[in-house]
């Protein structure tokens, strides 16, 4: 990616345009958007999701069920990878 530096600077507004506008409200969006960082057991898009979750008005309770719910659909394995990376001890 070093070598390919405009790459990234044109990807992002196109990849941001699918978390604005639409029917869903920006709470919805984000808790989508964990749902699926989950099954793709991504831990730093875990941790941004889950805070924009929580910004955006979602409780704790929704945010563990949208990642409970993204381990069943997926399969357990990123439940591990979601406590790790939700774990507030």
């Amino acid at each position: 990616m070093a070598q390919q530096e405009g790459v990234l600077p044109r990807f992002m507004p196109y990849g941001l345009t699918a978390f604005e506008g639409g029917p869903l409200t920006q709470r919805e969006v984000y808790l989508v958007a964990l749902g699926a960082a989950t099954a793709l057991r991504s831990p730093t898009c875990l941790q941004a999701h889950s805070a924009s979750a929580l910004e955006a008005g979602a409780s704790r309770e929704e945010v563990v069920q949208a990642t409970l719910i993204a381990g069943v659909v997926s399969g357990t394995a990123p439940l591990h990878v979601a406590r790790e990376a939700l774990s507030t001890d």
